[in-house]
């Protein structure tokens, strides 16, 4: 783009010269802008109006399939690239792309995934139209070049628009186009929420991850979504259930969202003992982990309720019965948290028996501070009171206590906060 040279008044100019000057000035920067966004001369087609262009701030990534498009407004045109060389045949591929089609009939906006846009060709000297419709298939209309274009279906939406020479193609992304992005900003998890059974079940085995689940993949590459509720039953086996082998009691299994990045496959919920190496069965090659439940000696489940990375426990899990030490002590918690636990919340009250009155500080593991959070509680009638707290742990899930007065305490674990971020 050559530089932009302003426009002047000259002295005494009258009102109506300093309008013509002002509107050239616009039209100048309008053109220049143009320019720059578009890639191309002016009066090349290029022309995109002021108000369909928005600016969006966008990650920084390297990854092959991150994607961004915008819906613009009518009469807008982006012009993809101007003119490239033909290399046999092949226009356009695109991943994890979405179109947004609306439905004549009644108005419904479909939103059509295409994890995967294959490679397409069109015909030598021909202009080809393409159309994608709400069974989310792409239709190439191909007319004579410069030939009034074809009609599209009924439900199918017009996207863009490819010049065949023998050599070369221009494609064109036509005005009120629905092509979008649909990749995720880096790390991106959203609208995560896991259930499994009530405490009192008897038998709970199933957990349930809810719909609305918006993330990136393990590797950051790809998108994975929910829009219907799904189980895992661990008694299962493969999607759906428990990824290799039997069952083992009392442990902590990680839950993945498991999904297919050629969209074939619809995405479900698996376990697995490891927290970032699941078995994938077939059709299947993108997870993350989502969260984690934990069976009991009987093999039932924990209830939990879990919004995003924070988690309520339905039963307490005793941690520590009567602390009583006078220094700081390790409260070892790595049997009751999992792995990525790096807070806990743990509910505090004086021993049973006790004269209900009792004075305890908590420390990070290996911070060596001596003013952090206290559990203190009086109560002249011996009636014994609790207090939540929210602690940090360390990477062993370890807190410090230590008693200062009074009486010892005892401490259960109520829920903790997990870390979603990919590694």
């Amino acid at each position: 783009m050559s530089n932009y040279t302003a426009q002047s008044a000259s002295a005494g100019a009258s009102l109506a010269a300093l309008i013509t000057l002002f509107n050239t000035s616009e039209s100048n920067t309008a053109t220049k802008l143009n320019d720059g966004l578009a890639g191309g001369a002016s009066g090349s087609g290029n022309n995109i109006a002021a108000t369909t262009v928005t600016r969006e701030n966008m990650a920084v990534s390297a990854s092959p399939n991150r994607f961004f498009g915008e819906i613009l407004a009518g009469n807008a045109e982006i012009r993809d690239g101007g003119t490239v060389t033909k290399v046999s045949g092949l226009v356009f591929a695109t991943a994890n792309a979405d179109f947004f089609v609306l439905d004549d009939t009644n108005q419904d906006l479909y939103r059509i995934a295409k994890t995967s846009v294959p490679n397409d060709s069109v015909i030598a000297n021909r202009d080809t139209y393409m159309d994608i419709g709400i069974d989310g298939v792409i239709d190439k209309n191909a007319v004579a070049p410069a030939a009034t274009a074809p009609s599209t279906a009924a439900n199918h939406k017009r996207f863009a628009k490819i010049e065949s020479s023998a050599s070369i193609h221009t494609i064109t992304m036509l005005g009120n186009t629905t092509f979008t992005s649909a990749a995720y900003p880096e790390d991106f998890i959203g609208g995560l929420r896991l259930v499994s059974p009530d405490g009192s079940a008897s038998a709970a085995t199933t957990l349930t991850l809810k719909s609305g689940l918006r993330c990136r993949d393990s590797t950051d590459a790809y998108n994975i979504d929910l829009d219907a509720d799904v189980n895992a039953v661990i008694t299962s086996s493969g999607a759906g259930g428990l990824d290799t082998g039997a069952e083992a009691s009392s442990k902590w299994y990680a839950a993945h969202a498991l999904a297919d990045s050629s969209g074939a496959n619809t995405t479900k919920l698996i376990l697995s003992l490891s927290s970032s190496a699941p078995t994938k069965p077939s059709g299947y090659d993108i997870w993350r982990r989502v969260g984690w439940v934990r069976n009991d000696g009987s093999g039932h489940f924990v209830g939990l309720r879990q919004e995003m990375n924070v988690v309520n426990l339905d039963r307490l899990v005793n941690a520590l019965t009567n602390g009583s030490t006078t220094s700081y002590t390790d409260i070892d918690l790595s049997t009751i948290l999992p792995s990525t636990a790096y807070r806990v919340m743990v509910m505090c009250r004086p021993k049973v028996g006790g004269n209900a009155s009792t004075n305890v500080r908590f420390r990070k593991n290996g911070t060596g501070i001596d003013d952090g959070q206290e559990f203190a509680q009086t109560d002249a009638s011996g009636v014994e009171m609790s207090d939540h707290l929210l602690l940090d742990t360390d990477t062993g899930r370890i807190v410090e206590y230590k008693r200062l007065e009074a009486s010892g305490f005892n401490m259960n674990v109520t829920g903790y906060v997990d870390s979603l971020h990919l590694p």
